[in-house]
């Protein structure tokens, strides 16, 4: 017997360096994924709050303040998972019984080393899961959750 599940990747921009703003498009697209019949929703990498690819072309040295300032900007904007930033998308992912898998530009607001890139999942109950190998630490920043357990 065959089993056809439907997944939306989502190409869509984040709205860049603006985390509230790009949560809000995410929860559209969760939205329209579902009513299209979707059980798994993707988004990009570091899709919250959207990818820093501008650091590739700073000059190293030459573009030393302007690379500050945007990196304090991305430090503001990014997800702090010991908060409830993202619990209106777990919430939303229970709703419309979806799991969603989203990256995103992790702070950590507990004193550590700045932003880590992570890829975070949430379960059609909205409980989050690691998205990352087993020996993940769930006590340290960078290891993969939607938020406080």
């Amino acid at each position: 017997m065959t089993t056809t599940k439907r997944i939306a990747l989502v190409q869509a921009p984040p709205v860049l360096l603006d985390r509230r703003a790009t949560l809000r498009r995410a929860l559209d697209w969760v939205d329209q994924a579902a009513e299209g019949g979707a059980r798994l929703v993707a988004f990009s990498e570091a899709f919250v709050p959207g990818y820093p690819a501008w650091v590739w072309n700073l000059r190293p040295g030459l573009d030393r303040a302007e690379l500050g300032n945007l990196h304090l900007e991305l430090q503001e904007q990014a997800v702090d998972l010991q908060s409830d930033m993202l619990d209106e998308l777990r919430q939303r992912a229970a709703q419309r019984q979806v799991v969603v898998g989203i990256g995103i530009n992790e702070l950590d607001s507990r004193g550590g080393q700045g932003n880590a890139l992570q890829q975070l999942l949430a379960d059609r109950d909205g409980r989050r899961h690691p998205a990352s190998p087993p020996q993940a630490d769930p006590d340290q920043p960078g290891t993969n959750r939607l938020g406080p357990r």
